[in-house]
């Protein structure tokens, strides 16, 4: 039996609404620029369509300002390709975010992590919005496995008819392992599901790849 059908009859049998499989591959080289400020050049490709379709593609960058060694801040901006065409032909916007990073526990070998977020999205063919979101986020960086898993809410403030804003709530889940791997980079691979506004939900086969050095020479 493939992966895929197995997941299918996992999913059959489970209380999750109908699906639809993609990838989502994250690429990031986190760059210690200073002792409380961390730039990360980020990329990201998603599949969708059973993994047959390109569905987006986003490049950026996100800096995280450290006031303690627990709180930080946040701000980042992305450059997204959608891959699906519109009638305004072939869509692409910007989107910028900021907001706080807090570990309420930060040990050797279990991390929990506290991101919050809002984000601006503009030059959206639909129309300029707003989004929140909240994320757990928890890492056993020194475990064999180096497990992970988040839970993610999101609120995102929909423009519509008349000018009536409409909040749309959706949820994320996902986990995996992790695997340490020569010249500071570290490999996550997990599985997520994402709920859509107007869409199936998603299930994700997640694949992270992160070059974290001690400082830059």
């Amino acid at each position: 039996m493939r992966f895929r059908d197995a997941l299918l009859l996992f999913l059959a049998a489970s209380s999750l609404p109908a699906v639809d499989f993609g990838t989502l591959n994250l690429a990031d080289a986190r760059l210690p620029l200073h002792n409380r400020f961390v730039l990360t050049a980020h990329s990201r490709y998603r599949s969708d369509h059973d993994f047959s379709r390109y569905l987006q593609s986003r490049a950026g960058a996100i800096g995280v300002t450290q006031f303690t060694s627990n709180i930080g801040l946040v701000t980042g901006y992305y450059f997204i390709d959608q891959g699906r065409p519109s009638q305004t032909g072939r869509d692409s916007w910007h989107r910028f975010f900021t907001g706080p990073l807090i570990h309420p526990i930060r040990k050797h070998n279990f991390v929990l992590e506290s991101r919050t977020l809002y984000e601006r999205f503009l030059s959206v063919p639909s129309g300029d919005f707003n989004r929140f979101r909240q994320r757990l986020w928890v890492d056993l960086p020194r475990t064999p496995l180096q497990p992970w898993m988040q839970v993610e809410g999101l609120v995102t403030r929909v423009p519509g008819a008349g000018g009536v804003i409409a909040n749309r709530f959706t949820r994320r889940y996902g986990g995996g392992i992790g695997l340490q791997a020569p010249n500071s980079m570290r490999i996550r691979l997990g599985v997520e599901y994402r709920q859509n506004i107007g869409a199936p939900g998603m299930v994700n086969l997640v694949s992270i790849v992160e070059w974290r050095p001690a400082k830059l020479r």
